[in-house]
């Protein structure tokens, strides 16, 4: 299970963990939804909540990448105000 942290209102991060994975990823990639619509240049594991997120859903998508492939996990929707 990935973990979001942080409080969600404007100006505030919301930071995005890994969690934890099975078969080792050698990698990990980010990328920030907002209402399941790709956030454009968010693919860090942080995110300060922008004026243009309010009243919507975030969701920070990770990819873990190791030897035999890819997979995806979301984290839990955040609302926010």
């Amino acid at each position: 299970m990935l973990w979001r942290t942080g409080t969600a209102t404007v100006g505030q991060t919301l930071t995005c963990t890994t969690g934890t994975w099975t078969a080792s990823p050698s990698g990990y990639a980010y990328q920030w939804l907002a209402n399941g619509i790709t956030i454009a240049g968010a693919t860090a594991a942080t995110r300060v909540i922008a004026a243009g997120d309010a009243a919507k859903t975030l969701v920070c998508m990770v990819t873990a990448t190791n030897a035999v492939g890819t997979g995806q996990c979301p984290s839990n929707g955040t609302a926010i105000p």
